[in-house]
């Protein structure tokens, strides 16, 4: 199993946001006199649609549009406050490494896009990517469309991509789009959740990359 091109997700990925997202929706459940969550509660039930979350927190499901367009925003501006977000401690070998097999690499993530452009810009980690791929807005619903869109940019048979996440989320969007798929069990979602799907997991980026690079010498 060869690969022509590897698609990376941002968040939980090479990002390390965990804690700065929880203390986010902390805060803005404080905002609305809403009970806090903790990290087993968040990692058992955050999804995509993230509004469906937000529904599990408490808020009503059928918020108006303008409501929701707050929401998102009020949580974006906590989480960008947050000086808790790094890379990953492994973030950089790891595309080095691909860079290095002669893996050509993109982003799909569900961030707003001018947004995840600035924060790759300012770790420096763009020249890394043939393609960043966010969104056009804040609410966290799907990247699915992006990724369509991606595929048609890189223009490759599917069956040679593998998108690397940390969500169902982007195993979902893979099936979808027919392309490989595994997952990093360190960020957004508990690692049970992520085992269901049985494709392959790994604990890190650097065990993910070995077995990468490991498939790509036969």
């Amino acid at each position: 199993m060869k690969f022509a091109h590897l698609i990376w997700d941002w968040n939980g990925t090479l990002l390390n946001d965990l804690a700065a997202s929880l203390n986010a929706i902390n805060r803005l459940l404080a905002d609305h006199q809403l009970p806090r969550t903790d990290l087993a509660d968040y990692l058992r039930h955050f999804g995509f649609p993230v509004r469906d979350y937000y529904t599990h927190l408490g808020f009503p499901p059928d918020l108006p549009p303008d409501v929701w367009q707050t929401l998102a925003q009020t949580y974006h501006d906590h989480f960008n406050a947050d000086p808790s977000t790094d890379l990953f401690p492994d973030t950089r070998d790891a595309l080095q490494r691909c860079a290095d097999a002669r893996l050509s690499q993109s982003i799909l993530s569900a961030l707003h896009h001018p947004l995840l452009l600035q924060i790759l810009t300012d770790y420096h980690l763009t020249p890394y990517f043939t393609h960043i791929c966010g969104v056009d807005n804040l609410h966290g619903a799907s990247k699915l469309e992006q990724g369509r869109q991606l595929l048609r940019q890189l223009n490759l048979p599917p069956d040679q991509i593998l998108l690397i996440g940390d969500t169902l989320h982007d195993y979902h969007v893979a099936r979808e789009l027919g392309l490989h798929c595994i997952l990093i069990t360190r960020g957004h979602q508990h690692p049970d959740r992520l085992l269901a799907t049985r494709t392959p997991t790994f604990p890190s980026l650097a065990r993910a990359v070995d077995w990468i690079t490991a498939n790509e010498q036969g």
